[in-house]
């Protein structure tokens, strides 16, 4: 994993990934933290890391909740079967998503979480304490995060 800081230099941290014989990750080790992936069928209902934070998912036909740290999230859907809100648990709304009459989030510059232009250490930094609970991320921001478009906030994709 990569991020350019402010000052033009490149950071490089290093990162490493296990599969299963099925090609599902079972564990990811970034900068020698781990975290542990468990498996119903091909979703991940648990992930657990070397700090202890453990993080649940909850399927029917699609992803309806998250719990990270004791905080839990909902998932609701549009009738196409894309995210539209995420709820707290206390029924808070912690994100909105947008969508064009042909499905398109409205643009926005992946990895550029905080909107200052650039993808930079900042960034990473916003979605790591996303990831691990610290504080929200919502409407650009958490499109933003997404730097993979593969539905997760993870900092190992953000490589500008």
């Amino acid at each position: 994993m990569s991020w350019i800081q402010g000052d033009g230099a490149v950071h490089t941290t290093p990162a490493s990934y296990m599969y299963n014989a099925e090609g599902l990750r079972t564990a990811k080790t970034v900068d020698s933290t781990g975290t542990y992936y468990c498996y119903e069928y091909d979703r991940v209902v648990k992930e657990i890391d070397d700090w202890g934070m453990v993080a649940y998912n909850v399927y029917g036909t699609a992803l309806i909740s998250r719990e990270l740290n004791g905080q839990k999230s909902y998932y609701f859907y549009n009738g196409h079967g894309d995210v539209t809100m995420l709820f707290s648990a206390p029924g808070f709304i912690a994100a909105s998503y947008d969508y064009d009459a042909f499905g398109a989030e409205p643009d926005v510059l992946l990895g550029d979480v905080n909107g200052d232009g650039l993808v930079d250490f900042f960034d990473y930094m916003d979605v790591a304490n996303h990831v691990y609970g610290y504080f929200p991320l919502s409407g650009a921001a958490f499109r933003a995060a997404d730097v993979n478009q593969d539905g997760a906030r993870l900092t190992a994709g953000m490589s500008p």
